[in-house]
């Protein structure tokens, strides 16, 4: 079992975009696995060429919580225009879900 936190970004800054990640500190126990499948992620993005800007550490309830490894993905900007329209379109939408389903085959391995 593995748990996926999906979100949209936001920033001050309209020119802010890509997708990141973020995975339960060093502390927690699915440290490891939670760093194993972002990495899985990133690599799916990189190959198909999706602005990857890393995987951090982060404090996050739903990931200093979570019983298995874990990793909540910021999709996109909201912020910026550009990324705006890309994450309202379907077509891009059905992308995404489909670079996440591969990582997820990935990491199943």
């Amino acid at each position: 079992m593995t748990f996926i936190s999906l979100h949209l970004n936001a920033s001050e800054h309209p020119n802010a975009k890509g997708v990141e990640m973020f995975i339960p500190s060093e502390e927690h126990p699915y440290h490891d696995l939670s760093k194993h499948f972002g990495n899985k992620i990133g690599q799916v993005l990189n190959e198909k060429a999706v602005l990857n800007r890393g995987m951090k550490t982060a404090d996050f309830y739903v990931l200093k919580n979570s019983t298995c490894p874990s990793i909540l993905v910021e999709l996109g900007f909201m912020s910026s225009p550009q990324e705006l329209e890309q994450l309202t379109s379907e077509t891009y939408q059905q992308s995404l879900a489909e670079y996440l389903a591969q990582s997820i085959s990935h990491y199943a391995r």
